[in-house]
Order: C-alpha cells, then structure tokens, then sequence
C-alpha cells in the first residue's frame, strides 16, 4: 500500500499525514477482503473512502491527530494550524499540558454554597468526593419538592417493585392445603404437637399418618399442628435493595466529608441536613425487610423504566459522570496509540483561556453538568466570581425565556451583571479553518458558515452583546452593528463591540494570546 498527496499519485507521502487533507491510497495487490479487514481493524473506516472492490481510495483524518498504524505502516497525523514543528502525538499532549497548567493556576474558592471541582487545600481526601457530594446535596437540598430526591423516593413507596416469596409456618393441620416433603417431616417429627386419640375417633385411628407416628407405642396418637408453606409478599428486590444501597452511599460520602477539618460553616450545615435526610429515609418501614445489595441489577427494567426507580439509577450514574473533570478524557486519549479528538480539546483549552482572561485566577465552580452536544454525551460548567460567569455548554431555550426559537448552546457564554441587567458575551471555538495563498504565505481565515452561526446566536439570544468565533487562524474581524462602518480588523478599531467576528488563538502564539487578552481588557474597559 502506498500514499500520494495528489490524485495522479505522483507525490507519495513519506510517514507524515496533515489532518483535514485528502491524501490517496493505492492498495496495489491487496484483496477486498484483506482492504475491509484492515480498515476494521485500524478504526479508519470513517476516514477512509473506498469502494468494495477497488486498489485506490482516498483519506481524510478530519478534527484528529496522533498515529495511524495501516498495512504495517505508521503515518504521524498531524494538525497544520499549530505547533507545527511537533508530531501529532507532541501536539496533543503540549496542548493538555497547556489546559492543565492553566487549571493548576486557579485558586478554586469554597466561599459558594455549590463548591466542586478541584481540592487545594486539604489533601488528604479525593476531589472527587467534593464532586459526588455537590451533586447529592443539589437532588435533596435544592431541587423542587416535584423532582427532587424525596419526590423520586415517594413514587418508589407508592408503587414499590415486589416479589412473592414463601416461608414455613406452624399451623393447625386442617389448614393443610398442600403437602410437600418439609410439611411431612413436620407431620413425622415434631411430637410436641401430637395429641392422645382414643377408641372412639374411628375416623382418626385409620389415618396413615396415625399409624405411622403410632407405630412405636401402645396408644394412638395424632399431629395436631405441622409446619405449612405461606406464600407472602416480600419487597426484598434487586431494585430496592439497589434504592437502599443508594442512600446509605449518601450516608457514606456525607461521613467521609464530615472527618474533614476546616471545610466552610455551610458545607457542614449541608453535611448535616444531608445525613438527617438520609437516616429519616432509611429508618422508613419500607426497608425494614430489605438486604444489602451484592451487584448493581443493570439490566432491570424497573430500575430503567418505572417512576421513582428510574430517577434513582439515574442520580447514581449522572454523579458518577459528574465526578469526571471534564478534560479527564484527554489525559485518558494522550495515554493511547490512537487518533486523539483535537477539535474538542482545542475548544476545552479556548474555554479555560477565555474564563481566566475575564475571571482571573480566583474562580468559583458553581456547577458541573453532563449535556448532549450533537448527539454525544458532554459536558457543561460554570465558572464565577462576584459579577461574572463564564458557563460551558450552557444550553438556552424557550423554556428559559432566553431565545424565541430552538435551543442553542454555544461552546463558551459570558454572563455579566451591571446595574441589574445581564449581557451576555458568545465566543464559539472552531477549530476548522479556510486557507488561502498570498505572497506572505498562507493566510487562515474563518469559514463564511461560521459567521453565518455567530449571527444566529446574536439575533436569537436575549441580551446578547456579541458572537464571536474563536480559531485557530490568522486573521482578526469584527463586524459591528453601526452603519456604513468597515470590517474592524484589530482590537483598536473597535468601538461599541455590538456585533459578531472571529479572533484567532492559537496555542503557544503569543501574539493571539496577547490580542485576545487586549480584546478582553479593552471590553471591560467599555462596560
């Protein structure tokens, strides 16, 4: 197999890929199937276009850098708009490293009722914990009394999940409705509960079990009581012992926290009224009968789909995910052979730039959420101080009276309070570029439909300033709402910062960093 850079495959590639180019394969004599095996077994079909049957075809590594192992050769993929003097795998990492760097910067400060994400001062417990607690004392503390965690409890009370069990019972014999081995045991065996029969009860003395239990003595003798199987009904489910594994987990990370010293006031008065909650819902009677749980039942249908059981399992999977800082998954990607998601973690690594150019280095985490983003599972957080926020993945609607159409999420939403008003500031990171050939070299411009995009936010989201895209290009523009007035190509130039535009940051380009730091600067100025 063999690549070439055009499509008369007259410049073959060497070992070096540039991700979001097309490049052209000529299989030379390997079979279809040998082709269709390899593809699956590289994870390179949806990069790959080819027909079943066909020597060539073309590829295209879009938004992922890194090493691709194909036909016993290994290619470096790698991204064109930065860092171009490293490999795909070395521009990865030195742009996690860059975000984790810029994490470790950040004073996180306890001083909010909803305090998460990382531990500075006491080292001696997990973050995650703080995590997993945040999340437990929002569902019970804060959360309306319709959806609540006591809200989900009672749906599971008013249509508990159950079983029928059974169990043996003295009892007298005329009850006997069935006979099993344990009851003729009972019969045979237990002589406390037989009684003296005399002459005169004929229709006892011919009994069988009569003659049996008689057999050894001179008189007659009859069971009066013997063990009988009861069915009754048990509500020592799977599903519930997993509700009450649930809280007594409560219990344990409340616990955990509580040995901690010198956490706020507020975080031990929430402490306490989380405990007080889960012991008032444990001593219910509900549990009186209920075991310890042995293996989280996955597969149930009433812990997927019934009121109350439902909410449940989700609260315990949505904590678990929360618990996850949100660039873990890269730290996870950089440890791995493959391709590795460049386009998301350039937007992560826009995120925190633009948080600390607004908030500085003392930051609240108000929240950390798990969203949907174009069908894949993401994720959304708010850092804060006194008159700013700055959310990712914050989601407005018509239900939150934010837009007057569809839901929009832009990638990064400043939120700042000045005189009982909100504005709101959109930048939206886009890591696609449009390239174009001047005598200076290459110039790499914002893609019109990007524009189109920041136009959209800005006309659709209630007390918006501006929507600007966040790439990593060449070319600074802001199109501000004044008429006649030209496309502002710096920070300088700008006046009302009324409008939409794009603004280049790049990673390690200390020119974009300093111009967006001068936008920043110059923007507050204005407020």
């Amino acid at each position: 197999m063999k690549i070439f850079e055009d499509e008369l495959k007259t410049i073959r590639v060497d070992n070096q890929l540039l991700e979001n180019k097309t490049y052209y394969i000529d299989f030379e004599s390997a079979s279809s199937n040998a082709i269709l095996e390899e593809l699956t077994k590289t994870k390179l079909k949806n990069f790959v276009n080819w027909q079943r049957g066909n020597q060539f075809a073309s590829i295209a590594i879009k938004n992922f850098i890194g090493n691709i192992y194909f036909f016993g050769n290994t290619y470096d993929v790698k991204s064109s708009k930065f860092l171009t003097e490293l490999s795909g795998s070395d521009q990865f990492q030195t742009l996690l490293n860059d975000i984790q760097s810029l994490s470790k910067n950040v004073i996180f400060s306890y001083s909010s009722p909803s305090f998460v994400m990382r531990e500075v001062d006491f080292t001696d417990i997990q973050p995650s914990l703080l995590l997993i607690f945040n999340y437990y004392k929002q569902i019970i503390l804060q959360w309306g009394h319709t959806k609540n965690l006591e809200s989900s409890f009672l749906r599971i009370i008013n249509n508990p999940n159950f079983k029928y069990e059974h169990n043996y019972k003295m009892e007298h014999i005329h009850k006997i409705t069935k006979v099993d081995r344990k009851t003729l045991s009972s019969l045979a065996k237990d002589s406390k509960y037989y009684i003296k029969i005399d002459e005169s009860k004929n229709h006892l003395l011919t009994l069988p079990i009569t003659n049996f239990i008689s057999k050894n003595s001179n008189d007659n003798y009859f069971p009066q009581k013997t063990l009988i199987k009861k069915k009754y009904l048990s509500y020592n489910t799977l599903e519930n012992q997993f509700v009450k594994f649930f809280f007594e987990y409560i219990e344990s990370i409340s616990y955990q926290l509580n040995g901690v010293k010198n956490l706020p006031e507020n975080v031990f008065k929430e402490i306490e009224d989380v405990l007080s909650f889960c012991h008032m819902t444990l001593r219910n009677p509900f549990f009186k009968d209920i075991g310890q749980m042995q293996t989280i039942p996955i597969n149930s249908t009433v812990l997927q789909s019934r009121a109350g059981y439902k909410d449940i399992l989700d609260h315990f999977t949505r904590s678990r995910f929360g618990i996850k800082h949100v660039f873990d998954e890269f730290i996870q990607e950089s440890m791995s052979i493959d391709l590795k998601r460049i386009s998301d973690l350039y937007e992560y690594w826009v995120f925190y730039q633009i948080a600390i150019s607004f908030l500085g280095n003392d930051i609240i985490i108000e929240q950390q959420d798990i969203v949907l983003k174009d069908g894949n599972v993401s994720y959304g957080i708010c850092f804060k101080n006194k008159d700013m926020s700055v959310y990712y993945n914050y989601t407005e609607s018509r239900s939150r009276k934010t837009t007057y159409s569809v839901s929009l999420r832009p990638d990064t939403m400043v939120k700042i309070k000045k005189d009982n008003k909100t504005i709101k500031l959109i930048f939206d990171a886009k890591y696609k570029v449009k390239n174009k050939s001047t005598e200076e070299g290459i110039e790499r411009h914002i893609k019109p439909e990007d524009i189109y995009k920041m136009h959209t936010y800005l006309d659709a989201i209630e007390n918006s300033l501006f929507a600007v895209a966040i790439y990593p290009g060449t070319e600074f523009y802001f199109y501000e709402r004044i008429a006649g007035s030209q496309i502002r190509t710096n920070v300088e130039s700008i006046e009302t910062f009324n409008g939409v535009g794009a603004i280049p940051l790049i990673p390690n380009d200390r020119d974009s960093l300093n111009q967006f730091d001068q936008f920043v600067l110059k923007l507050k100025e204005l407020i």
